[in-house]
């Protein structure tokens, strides 16, 4: 029986970095024959009335997912990639799926020091509390 191929996880938000991550991550993945894991997590926003009529997050999340690989093109052709869209804190789903992941691979935004401070670093917290390795693609 052929052993698992390795996986690495990335997080997958629509965002110009975590459209870097992923592209790094197919790039790798491609090299030492690994899998990807895209997740994208959501969760209802603060204010309710910022909610949209007929909102399905799990929809708008799978959007996301394929507008990220579409615009990628071939880079990701011959690797195997999976999905995962979640409820719940970035940081804390991503630790989670860091479980069963041989690297996790997030794009960094670049907030300001002070936004950094208010509004805390999913980056800083994966790599702090990560079970795995930890990949950040820097512009």
């Amino acid at each position: 029986m052929a052993a698992p191929l390795p996986t690495v996880v990335v997080g997958v938000d629509g965002s110009a970095p975590s459209d870097r991550a992923l592209a790094w991550a197919l790039d790798y993945a491609r090299r030492v024959g690994a899998s990807v894991r895209m997740v994208t997590v959501w969760h209802f926003p603060t204010l309710y009335q910022d909610i949209p009529p007929n909102w399905d997050p799990e929809a708008s999340a799978t959007a996301i997912q394929k507008r990220a690989l579409e615009s990628l093109g071939d880079l990701a052709e011959g690797v195997p990639i999976e999905s995962e869209v979640r409820s719940g804190w970035p940081a804390d789903v991503l630790i989670d799926a860091s479980e069963s992941a041989d690297l996790l691979v997030l794009g960094v935004r670049g907030h300001s020091p002070i936004a950094r401070a208010l509004l805390g670093s999913t980056c800083l917290h994966c790599a702090s509390h990560a079970q795995c390795s930890v990949m950040i693609v820097r512009p």
